[in-house]
């Protein structure tokens, strides 16, 4: 039996940021299919009539007017199953975490659009030469160091947040052989973090620094910088810039511990 094009574009996980606006708005406002024109459907999406053709081709169907006809007459039956029925008809409940999953997943997908893959081997490199690594960072930024803490001392890292403003000066302003600093600062300009960078700078420790703009005062004073990106496309719900980065962060601190954990499961086994 054929699947449902519904179902179909549910279930598909290799669609770009702009196929899922698409999805997205399709779902949700299903009836407005009737008189809408592809490029009309790229105008409310934020992308193009090309993209809606290349979407519609992406899920099995010849074209727009293909996929108009087998979604409109999917939709009715679709909407017979209880969960497809309360997605549709915008579920507060199920709205949020649609929208949140799919947001999660465009802010990792840009993750790694802005790290190449030689940003994020020095950034391993860096982490894999020390063993003390002290991190700093103030406000929502706290939770993600605690957690980066957790993770690498998994690893064997004998790892350190700095939370209050006294520890974070009295860390910094000290020269500390074979420690590794880690900032992670969404806005590049912190006046405290800037400090700590300042301080940290003249003692020649190594600094390696998480933010959303490489340009920024901190991520020029760091010795690399790794960036923390938003979601690119303005979510109605999920639209926090500070958790989105947040949710970066963590992606990429995976990435950084997972590597790190690989290589020193090799070298015990070795």
């Amino acid at each position: 039996m054929e699947m449902s094009i519904i179902t179909d574009i549910l279930e598909r996980e290799n669609l770009t940021e702009r196929e899922q606006a698409i999805r997205t708005y399709v779902i949700r406002n299903p009836e407005k299919l009737y008189d809408m024109s592809a490029r009309e459907l790229g105008e409310v999406t934020f992308s193009s009539a090309a993209a809606v053709s290349r979407f519609c081709k992406k899920v099995g169907c010849k074209g727009y007017q293909d996929f108009r006809i087998r979604f409109l007459q999917d939709a009715e039956q679709y909407r017979k199953d209880e969960k497809a029925a309360r997605v549709m008809a915008g579920d507060p409940y199920l709205s949020v975490i649609t929208d949140v999953t799919a947001a999660c997943g465009r802010v990792l997908e840009n993750s790694l659009k802005v790290n190449s893959i030689d940003s994020m081997r020095r950034a391993s490199e860096m982490i894999r030469t020390y063993r003390y690594l002290d991190f700093y960072a103030c406000g929502l930024e706290l939770s993600a160091a605690e957690y980066a803490v957790g993770i690498f001392m998994q690893c064997g890292k004998i790892s350190t947040l700095y939370k209050d403003r006294y520890s974070q000066i009295c860390s910094s302003d000290v020269e500390k052989p074979g420690h590794l600093a880690i900032v992670i600062c969404s806005d590049g300009s912190n006046r405290e973090m800037l400090e700590v960078e300042e301080y940290l700078t003249k003692h020649g420790t190594q600094i390696l620094c998480f933010t959303k703009n490489a340009e920024s005062t901190l991520g020029a004073l760091a010795d690399h910088t790794l960036l923390m990106p938003g979601d690119p496309i303005k979510s109605t719900i999920c639209d926090e810039p500070d958790l989105q980065l947040l949710t970066s962060f963590k992606y990429l601190a995976d990435i950084l511990f997972s590597v790190e954990y690989s290589e020193e499961k090799r070298k015990r086994v070795s």
